[in-house]
């Protein structure tokens, strides 16, 4: 899973610095991070819609 993340936000880091929007820190991070926060939600059965809760990660990769 982890892997498909990174090949995910690789993908969108590529077309972020092509628009002069690089991202801070590593692709690997982030992957990592994400990867953790969606095992939390799924761990605690899913407490927000998946539409609210994507709605909160989203603006922190901006």
């Amino acid at each position: 899973m982890f892997d498909l993340l990174l090949d995910i936000i690789t993908f969108w880091a590529e077309d972020r610095k092509a628009k002069g929007r690089s991202f801070q820190v590593p692709n690997e991070i982030i992957a990592s991070s994400t990867l953790g926060i969606v095992s939390w939600w799924l761990q605690e059965g899913t407490p927000y819609s998946p539409s609210y809760f994507a709605q909160q990660i989203f603006p922190m990769y901006k």
